[in-house]
């Protein structure tokens, strides 16, 4: 797998190769949201910047208008598409148990690739795409048709779509309560935040996308780890050895942090540049994910 020359921030994101990316999608043909409240997997579509912006939103036949409900944003890689995201890194199972929405987002087209812009637009920037302000706006369109509670938004991504996330995280902090990255990194640091921001982190030893020792372009999954405790102030942590079946992953939980935020890195040893998926201790790595982010509001751990 070796980079493309698409380029964010000044950095390559982009990959060839079996795995490296999800297949590239053509419009999901999505319209208007029901208003019945009725559950089911719907394709929403929106005008944003001169561009038409779609998403698969996941509403769970658990799901309560009434309730305390999160709602998690999930991205699909560079190339990669929504529909394929869906079911590649599926959080449907963990949205129908708690109740939650589940929204994964459609990157727009460059040069015939789906990508995200996890950066402030600027010079260096090859795509003028307006993400973050897409992303502002189908969560308004959400919360119109599918009530949530606007203070437990989380997001999530893979690769390019784990930039994201990180990027949102950062650049629209007062919308996000907690965030998450699989074998994805971040471009951006130095992040002005409304609040903590609780962080989980899940790598492969073997990514050759983005290594995990931060050779090449792009920043190490452990500095993006140390960044984001530094931003909660959270204590030190000793590493936990978890295994499935041959494959050990080592876990960091660093808790302790502002108002009970966390960050939390899995190295999964052996693994590549893909939605990385593992079971332990009883437990899926994809629930995992979900539970730790939907623990979180903008005002700490629930």
């Amino acid at each position: 797998m070796r980079f493309t020359g698409l380029n964010f921030g000044g950095v390559l994101v982009g990959c060839l190769g079996l795995g490296a990316c999800s297949p590239k999608s053509s419009s999901l043909g999505g319209g208007d949201l029901p208003v019945d409240l009725s559950p089911g997997t719907f394709a929403v579509a929106l005008e944003h910047d001169g561009l038409t912006r779609e998403a698969i939103v996941y509403v769970p036949e658990s799901y309560d208008s009434t309730a305390d409900t999160p709602l998690v944003l999930n991205f699909h890689g560079f190339s990669g598409g929504a529909q394929y995201h869906l079911e590649d890194g599926d959080l449907r199972p963990q949205a129908d148990r708690s109740g939650g929405l589940l929204v994964v987002p459609q990157g727009a087209d460059l040069d015939g690739s789906p990508h995200w812009n996890p950066s402030q637009l600027g010079g260096d920037n090859k795509s003028s795409v307006d993400d973050f302000g897409f992303l502002e706006a189908l969560l308004d369109a959400v919360q119109a048709a599918y009530p949530y509670n606007a203070e437990r938004v989380s997001a999530v991504g893979y690769s390019n779509g784990g930039m994201m996330a990180m990027g949102l995280a950062c650049e629209r902090s007062h919308l996000i309560a907690s965030a998450g990255t699989v074998s994805g990194s971040m471009l951006d640091f130095g992040c002005d935040l409304a609040h903590p921001i609780s962080v989980i982190s899940i790598h492969g030893t073997r990514d050759d996308t983005i290594p995990y020792d931060g050779e090449g372009d792009f920043t190490s999954p452990e500095d993006v780890v140390d960044y984001w405790r530094g931003e909660n102030a959270t204590n030190d942590a000793e590493s936990v050895t978890l295994t499935d079946g041959g494959t050990t992953i080592e876990h960091w939980a660093y808790e302790g942090g502002t108002a009970g935020t966390a960050v939390h890195h899995y190295r999964v040893d052996g693994g590549y540049h893909v939605w990385l998926n593992f079971s332990a201790d009883g437990q899926e790595s994809n629930d995992r994910i979900w539970d730790f982010l939907t623990a979180f509001s903008v005002n700490g751990r629930l």
